[in-house]
């Protein structure tokens, strides 16, 4: 136990500068000069692979410690956007690192430390308290830099590790409509005798209408563990409009190592009805058009159609729904006639039912689209020619 919270101290002290630099090639770095803070503070900006290229707006993960989290949080944020799990993000990484204990930490009481079984002077030594500078910082001036220089859709995120769990907490009591959803992985709320708990739980609850919130821990003990399984009793127990919560517990990892997890698991959390799904799919294309709105109205993103059809289309194959997989693969066809995956899609399933003759047409489909890359006929043309083959031995 005294081993944990000696990690625990020394994180909550500097951060975890586990992952490194950010990538120069992804990523640019942004010199704020801050009247607030008065001084200049970094951001860590990641924008997403087309947004040159595109007129897109996109939602905003802003989070804290943007130089240590940055790497792997673009890492869960690029592979859940391309399964069509989550919209592509805009993220800020807001430095923390400098002086982080006083920027994350909002009031205290000198013996708050004392739940600590080790010595928390480094603690006291590094001014706590400023939180409220801090957040003022990121409502004042961050945001509104971000909303000027950069396509949003108006959809906001936020989220924090350890101490900034604990400041993601804080700014959600303080300024609840400051963002829709937070990321509360380990969140320190020991943190002065566990006062912001106490806070949280005094939110009115018409302010959580409509948000959603992300809690996560590690196996790190009671210190941690505890508040947490009070959140969780609390929160669950909400009747709220449009209030969306979820907590998770990851066994076998740390305080340090639960951050990864931790984000990967909350934004797939936070973002869970945007994905389309083979229940609302199969209920048809008014149903999906719907969807596709109720997105649009939410987070103020289009989503990509086709390429979420396309993966469920053959999902439904493998699971050996035919039907669906043929409804799927058909309005992929009326929406974009010249997608090859879906006549390949397609007429494998007519030739799995040996019905050559109808795979054979579904490719003679194919090759009358004159959008259909040149390159694709050849492959159409090979594909004909074995099944006429299939067909020939079929019928002899």
């Amino acid at each position: 136990m005294r081993h944990i919270c000696l990690v625990l101290l020394v994180f909550c002290l500097f951060g975890c500068g586990g992952f490194g630099e950010s990538n120069q090639a992804s990523t640019h770095i942004i010199e704020l000069q801050s009247s607030v803070l008065g001084e200049k503070r970094r951001l860590h900006l990641h924008l997403p692979k087309q947004y040159a290229e595109s007129q897109q707006k996109y939602p905003v993960l802003f989070m804290t410690d943007g130089r240590a989290n940055l790497q792997h949080t673009i890492a869960s944020v690029e592979f859940l956007s391309s399964q069509g799990l989550i919209p592509e993000l805009i993220i800020i990484g807001i430095e923390s690192n400098q002086n982080r204990t006083h920027n994350l930490t909002p009031t205290y009481r000198e013996d708050s430390f004392e739940v600590l079984p080790i010595d928390g002077a480094m603690l006291l030594n590094q001014d706590p308290g400023g939180a409220e500078a801090f957040l003022d910082f990121i409502a004042d001036e961050v945001k509104p830099y971000v909303q000027k220089h950069y396509r949003v859709s108006g959809y906001d995120v936020f989220a924090g590790h350890s101490f900034g769990g604990l400041f993601a907490v804080y700014s959600l009591v303080k300024q609840p409509d400051l963002f829709d959803a937070f990321i509360a992985i380990s969140p320190s709320l020991w943190w002065d005798h566990q006062a912001w708990l106490g806070h949280l739980k005094s939110i009115p609850l018409n302010k959580l209408s409509d948000k959603s919130i992300f809690f996560a821990v590690g196996e790190e003990g009671p210190l941690m563990e505890d508040p947490y399984e009070q959140v969780k009793l609390y929160l669950n127990n909400r009747s709220i409009d449009g209030f969306k919560f979820s907590a998770k517990r990851f066994l076998g990892e740390n305080h340090n190592s639960v951050v990864n997890q931790g984000m990967y698991f909350g934004l797939k959390s936070i973002f869970s009805d945007f994905a389309l799904t083979l229940a609302n799919t199969a209920q048809g294309e008014k149903k999906i058009l719907a969807h596709q709105k109720l997105v649009k109205g939410k987070y103020g993103v289009k989503q990509h159609l086709e390429s979420q059809l396309e993966a469920l289309a053959y999902g439904a194959l493998f699971e050996d729904k035919q039907q669906l997989s043929v409804s799927l693969f058909e309005l992929i066809l009326k929406r974009e006639p010249s997608t090859l995956s879906a006549y390949i899609g397609l007429a494998s399933i007519y030739a799995k039912q040996q019905n050559y003759k109808k795979a054979i047409s579904v490719y003679e489909r194919a090759l009358s689209q004159p959008k259909l890359a040149i390159g694709s006929r050849g492959q159409i043309n090979h594909h004909i020619a074995e099944l006429e083959a299939r067909l020939l031995k079929a019928n002899l």
